[in-house]
């Protein structure tokens, strides 16, 4: 765990990744009580970038808005939520940011491109199990991974010799050596990153535990433990289809396992799999992140079953 100290440590270097410009002045007006929505409209039509990117949100499927908006409005704002608002512009600023770096062996523009993935991925779990609202759990599936980010700023080198220990930079095996270098690991920093934001308690829960959601400790049905389980679900997800070639590469039984206690039948995570990754293509291109190797769960499966009837 990284204590408050510690954090404040980190955060005095100046080195974390943070949100800059329109996007401070947006988290600020939204946590504002007597903001207006007309200011904030103000504020962010001066970034042309991010009304896209809202936009986007506000059209998504899992908003089932009735007419598609083509501006931002009280009405676009008002649908989303100016918590969310807050949220996406803070992650959206963050992209933007932090798209180069200096520590060797990290791969930025990977990293985006799997967050936008695991962004899309719990977005349509959150539709689809009721845990949260979907435009919140973009943002979480997009941030769960930031605190990869914020140790590759912070301590370039020093982690750069780390990822040269492990296969690639999202081997699970990197969050023990993180550990054991530090004292703290990159899901503790980004919980502690989302709380300095001002995100809900409930989305630093599921940024700390995602990774191993049995060590959370809530009740199984507890919306805490679904959220957890949502973006936990997401990054098994993502990881399969973005590295379905390495021994690390989780089963897919466990996936399969795993959505049925979320209360997703097989055939239901084949769907959202397959349209998480359409999501991310228009996320990587709305974001300008370069697109990677990445194959359909949906293709997984069935050349797994191939592969089981040929030894059979």
């Amino acid at each position: 765990m990284l204590d408050k100290a510690h954090f404040l440590e980190l955060k005095a270097c100046c080195k974390l990744p943070s949100p800059k410009g329109a996007a401070l002045k947006v988290m600020e007006l939204c946590r504002r009580d007597n903001a207006t929505l007309p200011e904030i409209i103000h504020v962010l039509q001066a970034d042309p970038a991010t009304v896209g990117r809202i936009l986007k949100i506000a059209n998504s499927a899992t908003l089932n808005r009735p007419q598609a908006a083509a501006a931002i409005t009280t009405d676009v704002l008002m649908s989303i939520g100016l918590n969310t608002v807050s949220q996406v512009v803070l992650a959206f600023s963050l992209v933007s940011e932090t798209r180069e770096g200096v520590c060797p062996g990290f791969d930025y523009d990977a990293f985006w491109s799997r967050a936008a993935a695991t962004g899309a991925a719990c977005q349509l779990l959150a539709a689809a199990t009721r845990a949260a609202p979907p435009a919140d759990m973009f943002t979480v599936g997009l941030l769960a991974g930031i605190g990869r980010l914020a140790l590759a700023a912070v301590h370039p080198a020093r982690y750069g010799g780390l990822l040269s220990e492990v296969h690639g930079q999202f081997d699970p095996a990197l969050t023990g050596i993180e550990q054991e270098a530090f004292g703290y690991n990159h899901v503790d920093v980004a919980a502690a990153m989302m709380g300095d934001w001002g995100l809900p308690r409930l989305y630093t829960d599921a940024a700390q535990f995602h990774e191993s959601p049995d060590h959370a400790g809530f009740d199984a049905n507890s919306r805490s433990a679904r959220v957890v389980g949502c973006v936990h679900l997401a990054s098994r997800i993502v990881r399969a289809c973005f590295h379905p070639g390495q021994g690390s590469t989780p089963d897919l039984v466990d996936i399969f396992s795993f959505a049925q206690l979320l209360g997703i039948d097989v055939d239901d995570v084949l769907r959202l799999g397959d349209q998480m990754l359409s999501e991310w293509r228009g996320w990587s291109e709305l974001l300008g992140i370069a697109l990677g190797e990445a194959v359909p769960l949906s293709e997984l499966a069935r050349a797994g079953k191939s592969t089981r009837g040929s030894t059979a």
